[in-house]
């Protein structure tokens, strides 16, 4: 978890969570990560696998519509494994049902991500033993995101343009990286992929974006 930026209480509690059942030797209890869309449900699904040091196999909710599809799906994880599932509040009741037994036996970590945990079964929610509400970042966070993600792609990015991507964020992340990675798209497109051409690029990407969630979304 050392490579996440903000969410420090989460990230805090999640740490914690996870060192009583390494020195047991057993699976840490289920997980259930709220909040809105983009402000990395999947990331900390990651993270916390990586930390366990078991592999994260996803199923997408909205795609599971009988029971059989997420027994298939649960038979594949290895014993102490995780099982991430985004959007879990879109599960069928009688898919999600059938997960009661799985969560009860304790032989893996299910981790749930919900933007609406309201919408979930009283009897499902109560099985997860963590629940973590994500909040929004801030935007020194969001700054720092967007050199960090230059760093992974091998671009560079002055602090102008990452100021400017974060401002267009509406406080999450995911919106100044999609507008990043196209900025890059652009600016390897043109000759040489310079601080100052990945730069321009990324004001303009983010003030498009930005133009487009006020259209869009009043």
């Amino acid at each position: 978890m050392d490579d996440l930026i903000g969410q420090e209480m989460v990230v805090r509690n999640l740490r914690r969570a996870v060192r009583a059942p390494i020195g047991r030797n057993e699976p840490l209890g289920h997980v259930l990560l709220c909040g809105p869309p983009g402000l990395g449900k999947t990331s900390f699904a990651r993270a916390v696998a990586a930390e366990l040091g078991r592999e994260c196999r996803t199923v997408l909710a909205p795609f599971v519509s009988e029971p059989h599809e997420l027994a298939r799906q649960i038979a594949e994880v290895p014993a102490g494994g995780v099982l991430f599932i985004d959007e879990v509040h879109r599960l069928p009741l009688r898919a999600a049902e059938s997960l009661y037994v799985a969560m009860e036996a304790s032989r893996m970590t299910i981790i749930g991500a919900t933007t609406d945990s309201a919408m979930l079964p009283p009897a499902f929610r109560s099985r997860f033993a963590l629940r973590q509400d994500l909040e929004h970042y801030t935007l020194p966070e969001i700054t720092a995101i967007q050199h960090r993600a230059a760093v992974r792609l091998a671009v560079a990015i002055d602090d102008d343009a990452a100021v400017v991507l974060a401002t267009a964020s509406r406080d999450t992340p995911r919106r100044p990286a999609r507008c990043y990675r196209a900025s890059v798209s652009t600016s390897r497109g043109c000759t040489g992929s310079s601080a100052r051409s990945s730069g321009r690029s990324a004001k303009r990407a983010a003030r498009w974006g930005s133009s487009r969630s006020r259209t869009a979304w009043p």
